[in-house]
């Protein structure tokens, strides 16, 4: 995976229905992403409304994932000839412009999957990079949030839920300069809905410590859908 990203949390139009929106999104405004020549990866996170997070998880229908090679590549995708000819006139047929928000971020990997002893066989051979769609939990920190949300507990809290890979993000104040909508974002995988659902049933306080950490967030839970 590409150390610097961006995530951009994704409000539906209000006229359009929810399938409306996520199959725009997933085509043809996936399909014409393609032809973006800077992107090195680039996934769709679109929502699964959860009992275990709160209702502020339906303020976005979804979480678009970009990686690049480099930060400028990041800055400069707006002059890229297929995005300006393709994506940028479709986002408004989709998409609520208003409460769109990018958040440059550099990552960090604490997890990248499962150990290679793992007892589970299956689990040792799964890859977010090798299936095209995944489960995840996408915690987004606010800009008031707590500052110090990323601790040394985080690795073992995951792998007390059963997280196979876990990432943090830190907001990249040289492009923010003290704006971004949000400080950090926090990433946990699960092949599966089930597989998600076992591991926090295992150990509900681990799920709700390390989500407590952020304080002021958005929480999502997603199918990620890879597109690059």
């Amino acid at each position: 995976m590409h150390s610097i990203k961006i995530l951009a949390t994704i409000p539906r139009r209000k006229d359009i229905s929810e399938q409306q929106f996520h199959d725009h999104w997933r085509h043809p405004h996936g399909t014409l992403s393609k032809k973006i020549a800077c992107l090195r990866g680039y996934v769709q996170s679109h929502r699964i409304v959860s009992p275990l997070l709160p209702d502020t998880q339906l303020a976005y229908d979804g979480i678009t994932e970009l990686w690049y090679d480099s930060l400028d590549d990041a800055l400069n995708m707006g002059k890229d000839p297929a995005h300006r000819k393709y994506n940028i006139p479709d986002e408004p047929l989709f998409i609520d412009m208003d409460g769109l928000k990018f958040t440059f971020f550099e990552e960090d990997i604490i997890r990248s999957r499962p150990a290679v002893d793992d007892p589970d066989d299956a689990a040792v051979q799964w890859s977010p990079t090798e299936w095209s769609v995944s489960v995840k939990i996408l915690q987004l920190v606010k800009a008031d949030g707590n500052p110090a949300w990323a601790g040394d507990q985080d690795k073992a809290l995951g792998d007390r839920i059963g997280a196979f890979r876990h990432v943090r993000s830190f907001a990249i104040d040289a492009v923010h300069k003290g704006t971004s909508p949000f400080i950090g974002a926090r990433e946990l995988w699960w092949p599966t809905l089930s597989d998600f659902e076992r591991g926090v049933a295992g150990d509900r306080a681990a799920f709700d410590a390390l989500l407590a950490q952020a304080g002021q967030h958005y929480t999502m839970l997603a199918s990620a859908e890879r597109v690059i």
